[in-house]
């Protein structure tokens, strides 16, 4: 979604823009702080596997070093500008621009969908 208002030009999308790269600062921010906490997890699960083989420091060591990798990603995706084939997939509860007519017309709308287990209430949606 984002893309679309990234690349264009036109002044009428100037406060949405605006508001995208706001939000993506938040983000870059926030997954910073977490790529820090991450990599203090693996220096201090190798520091202790230097003494003694424990099963809780590997396990920490590898949940570190994937959270990192995830982390990273995360953060090239903020940054890049150019789509991959992984950016026209739709995951539920993403939004995703979406071709409907409208009045006669055809408009583009951001939605989503929910995938919810059977039986389960409509409350238990987030």
């Amino acid at each position: 979604m984002d893309a679309s208002f990234l690349e264009s030009s036109t002044d009428d999308v100037h406060d949405i823009r605006a508001l995208i790269e706001q939000c993506n600062a938040k983000r870059v921010t926030a997954l910073e702080q977490e790529l820090f906490k991450q990599r203090k997890r693996l220096a201090d699960a190798e520091r202790v596997l230097q003494t003694k083989t424990t099963k809780a420091a590997i396990e920490s060591r590898r949940i570190a070093a994937d959270k990192i990798d995830a982390t990273l990603r995360r953060l090239e995706d903020i940054t890049r500008i150019e789509l991959e084939p992984r950016d026209l997939r739709i995951f539920p509860g993403y939004y995703a621009p979406v071709r409907i007519v409208e009045n006669g017309q055809r408009v583009v709308k951001p939605m989503r969908y929910q995938r919810r287990i059977a039986e389960t209430p409509a409350s238990f949606d987030v």
